[in-house]
């Protein structure tokens, strides 16, 4: 009946929408996570430099200012795939249901 299949539509689609944000979410996690990883890495990487090592730094600010903003570049850069793979995934499935 149609009562019935527009409530399994909309359970359908609520079930959709708590995947995306599940899904939103754990990227979001997963991404600030490697970000601080690859900013503590380096972050112990420049302090095991030596005296001599700093001296010769012209701009040893700005070696401290990309740590500090590292684990957003880290994040901009891993977006960039998953966005590219989101919309190829949904141009196949548009395609697939075109065709059908």
């Amino acid at each position: 009946s149609f009562r019935a299949a527009t409530k399994a539509m909309v359970l359908v689609e609520l079930i959709a929408a708590m995947t995306r944000v599940l899904q939103s979410q754990f990227a979001s996690y997963s991404r600030m996570l490697m970000g601080k990883t690859v900013q503590l890495k380096l972050f112990e990487a420049l302090l095991n430099k030596d005296m001599t090592w700093w001296g010769n730094q012209k701009e040893p600010h700005h070696l401290i200012t990309k740590v500090w903003y590292l684990p957003d570049d880290v994040k901009n850069a891993l977006e960039v795939p998953q966005i590219i793979f989101n919309r190829v995934v949904s141009i196949i499935i548009q395609i697939g249901l075109v065709r059908q």
